[in-house]
Order: C-alpha cells, then structure tokens, then sequence
C-alpha cells in the first residue's frame, strides 16, 4: 500500500487523494523513526515532492535527496561541514525555497537558512544546489524554525517551533524575499 495525502483547494475543498513519491514509501530507510518526510510541495510539473528531515539511512550527513512523483529523485548538494537539515519547502513560480537548520555543535543553538534554486534546471539535471542564506530574526538567537509558507502577497511566513532562547514559546518570522 502507497501512502497518500488529500490534496486541497485554496479554499479548503478537498480535490482528491494523490500518492507521496515511491521511494520514500519504506520507513526503514529513515535515519530514525522521527526523520519521516518533513517538506512537501506540489507543481503540475512534478506532483508532490518530497524531502525527509535527514539523508536516508546509510547516507552522507549532508547527501539530501529532493523526491518526486512525476521527476523522479533529484540530488540536492548543500556543501558545508555542517549538519543540515530540512525543515520546510514552498515554491513561488520557477523558484524552490526549502527552509534548512543547522546546529552549532558547541553550544547546541539552532539556525534557520533560505536555500533557493532555480526549479527548471534542478529537475533538467537531476541535481541542485542553489544558494542558502542565513535569516536573520531580530531578537531571536535560536529558534527551532519548522515551517515555511509562501502567502499570497509573495512573502514568506517561518514558524518556530517550541524551543526558543532555551524557553517554551513559538516565534513567527515575515519574509520578504529580495
């Protein structure tokens, strides 16, 4: 059996059922039973794709993989000696924005980026890297960012989850992409 997932209209009408990417339908390829599938988009183009939080397992630390109903698996290469992982995604037109977090090892802090690249030629090759920039959020030094959505007026909103500062709370950031 394929896991699936309701597909919505923006007004909330349920449209249909449609399949996840195949390839992610064996749970025991995950890192570990909480690194599931953490990002999800859609495009006519593509059908849902789909990231997991963290490589499958037996994978390289920072070997991503971005999976597709109707492309197939593309290669994500996110260079760095840090350990990221996937936090969120949305696309706005041909771009892919994916919200990533990295850990400082020291002090155990978590940092949210922007990784954005260009969709077309991610799918063409089969690869991607684009660029990640930091966000920066005012006041905020360590925010455990889980979710990122595109709003209709193009900006971005991140939420937080739990872990702000060391303290219980939630964080919304507005982003306006430049």
């Amino acid at each position: 059996m394929r896991i699936s997932t309701p597909v919505f209209d923006r007004s909330g009408a349920w449209l249909r059922q449609e399949k996840l990417p195949a390839d992610l339908q064996d749970a025991t390829r995950q890192s570990s039973p909480k690194d599931g599938i953490e990002a999800l988009a859609w495009t006519e183009a593509t059908g849902f794709l789909a990231m997991l939080e963290e490589p499958a397992m037996g994978e390289p630390r920072n070997d991503h993989r971005l999976h597709s109903t109707q492309a197939g698996v593309i290669a994500m290469d996110l260079p760095g000696t840090e350990s990221i992982s996937i936090k969120g995604m949305e696309i706005a037109g041909n771009t892919l924005l994916i919200l990533e977090r990295t850990r400082d090892d020291a002090s155990d802090a978590l940092y949210p980026y922007l990784r954005r690249a260009d969709l077309a030629a991610c799918l063409a090759l089969a690869s991607c890297t684009g660029k990640s920039t930091p966000i920066p959020v005012p006041d905020i030094s360590d925010a455990d960012f889980e979710g990122l959505a595109l709003l209709p007026d193009g900006h971005l909103l991140i939420v937080s989850d739990d872990k702000i500062d060391g303290r219980v709370r939630s964080v919304f950031a507005l982003l306006r992409l430049e």
